[in-house]
């Protein structure tokens, strides 16, 4: 839909950005709120990249995705947010392409767009030059035991012949579970010593700090910790991605995190047998290869979240992969939100109003 201003409601109360990484800066945040017997995630969100800017659990302090204020995550969102990188191939012509960045720095021609309601974010991108179209919806997990953000990425092929597809998609940066937010912003280099990634061999990774790091003479060990998991809905329940941890199996030499160097170089992108999963700070993406038939679709799921355990991560992957898990928990997450904001109904003659 196209209107006269590139700002506007639909009749169901989406509001909607046009070009939205075009558009004058604006921040915004989940309402936090995963009902009576959840864990709530706070999460903010901007208008550059793939739009989530950080997010975590209690406090800055418990960060997944580290704290920025507004100024720096302008600036970081696009680079450090989540990302996604395309290898298209139609017949024997390929072209790498990362949806979300400018289109002023783009190589096609692309239309965007932000859908804001107050229980979810989406972004979508369309590119007229290739013949593909990527959304992404974001809402927080509620009641559940565990905090998740999930995040869904749909493909679909805009064109008229078949495409195949790679794709790596993920953060290129998460926080593990254990430091607070000054340790983050003035020792990042020396907490690195005590990262660990547990659970790899699941795909389901597990980031946190060995034991926890202060200069005192007993030995505490941390059992909580943040987590990472992505999944094809149209797969058999408990069958996950592979997943990528090693920064730089994806982004090689590139310490910046522009570029994904080893995923563009290689002839087709392979998540290494082994990779480094102590002392570093890691990554957290899946991998797939597909084809895409004229008007067909691709899904992929992902949650990000914090645990007790990895033993309660393990249990909540077999729950969260199961059928019509995700789409019960997005209206469950609606309904929730919803009631909170029926306490303070409002009904004249501004639809705008109504909805704010």
């Amino acid at each position: 839909m196209t209107t006269s201003s590139p700002y506007y409601l639909r009749p169901d109360g989406t509001f909607v950005i046009e070009d939205f990484t075009q558009k004058k800066l604006f921040t915004n945040f989940f309402p936090g709120i995963a009902g009576e017997w959840g864990i709530p995630m706070w999460v903010f969100y901007n208008n550059r990249g793939q739009g989530i800017s950080s997010f975590g659990i209690e406090s800055k302090d418990k960060a997944i995705m580290e704290f920025q204020p507004a100024d720096k995550a302008y600036r970081l969102t696009s680079t450090y947010g989540f990302r996604t990188f395309l290898k298209v191939r139609k017949g024997s012509a390929g072209k790498f392409y990362e949806p979300f960045r400018s289109p002023a720095a783009s190589p096609f021609k692309v239309r965007q767009a932000m859908m804001i309601t107050s229980h979810d974010l989406t972004i979508e991108e369309v590119n007229l030059t290739l013949g593909l179209a990527v959304a992404v919806n974001y809402f927080t997990i509620p009641e559940e035991p565990f905090a998740g953000l999930v995040r869904r990425v749909t493909v679909r092929n805009t064109g008229k012949g078949p495409l195949a597809v790679e794709m790596l998609d993920g953060l290129p940066v998460i926080v593990p579970y254990g430091q607070n937010d000054w340790v983050m912003k003035h020792m990042s280099r020396t907490i690195e010593a005590w990262y660990k990634v547990r659970n790899l061999a699941k795909n389901a990774p597990y980031f946190q700090l060995d034991t926890e790091a202060a200069d005192v003479p007993q030995v505490k060990h941390i059992e909580e910790g943040n987590f990472y998991f992505a999944f094809d809905p149209k797969a058999k329940p408990g069958t996950l991605l592979d997943a990528v941890v090693e920064t730089a199996a994806v982004f090689g030499m590139s310490a910046d995190l522009l570029v994904p160097e080893h995923f563009m170089a290689a002839r087709r992108f392979k998540v290494p047998a082994d990779q480094q999963t102590d002392n570093r700070m890691p990554c957290a993406m899946s991998s797939l290869s597909f084809s895409l038939r004229a008007g067909g679709a691709k899904d992929l799921v992902s949650i990000t979240g914090s645990a007790r355990s990895i033993r309660e991560l393990n249990s909540h992957v077999k729950k969260a992969t199961s059928r019509g898990f995700i789409a019960a928990k997005h209206a469950r997450n609606r309904a929730v939100v919803e009631g909170v904001k029926s306490l303070a109904f409002t009904h004249g003659a501004s639809r705008a109003f109504n909805a704010y």
